[in-house]
């Protein structure tokens, strides 16, 4: 794949995240909503007490926010958060002491994110735009992954 199709292709997926955002209530290439996000085994209860404007736009792949163990006072970093609804899963449940830092390309699914977070209350919650994210595993003795934001 050349470094154009590359481009091209990111500029796509962009379009298509960006308008789930702008626009969840329409129909799109992929699953979008609360009920997509039922679907993957969001409590509909635990759904119900947080804003609206992060489930509506829900275009995830599981719900690891609701049965990973997060202690309290943890930092986590979300990558790829969308409309936030795993960061503010995980905000209410490391604490005012913890962290989140919830990171997208997208600046309509940040939007969400940040606007979810002050429905919410959270002041825990950092949403930071970033146009690429990489995750390396290094071959060095620590083994220890690399993730990096540009």
């Amino acid at each position: 794949m050349t470094e154009t199709d590359r481009t091209n292709l990111r500029d796509k997926v962009w379009t298509a995240y960006s308008t789930a955002a702008e626009k969840p209530q329409e129909e799109h290439a992929f699953p979008v909503g609360r009920a997509f996000a039922e679907s993957l085994g969001y409590p509909a209860d635990l759904l119900d007490q947080l804003p609206a404007v992060a489930s509506d736009a829900f275009a995830g792949v599981s719900n690891v926010s609701t049965f990973a163990e997060i202690p309290s006072g943890a930092t986590i970093l979300d990558l790829g958060c969308g409309a936030g609804l795993d960061a503010l899963i995980a905000g209410r449940r490391v604490g005012p002491a913890g962290k989140v830092i919830a990171v997208d390309f997208s600046t309509a699914m940040l939007t969400r994110a940040r606007q979810a977070a002050a429905e919410s209350g959270l002041r825990n919650l950092d949403a930071r735009l970033k146009g690429h994210v990489g995750i390396v595993h290094p071959t060095n003795p620590s083994g220890r992954w690399l993730v990096f934001l540009m």
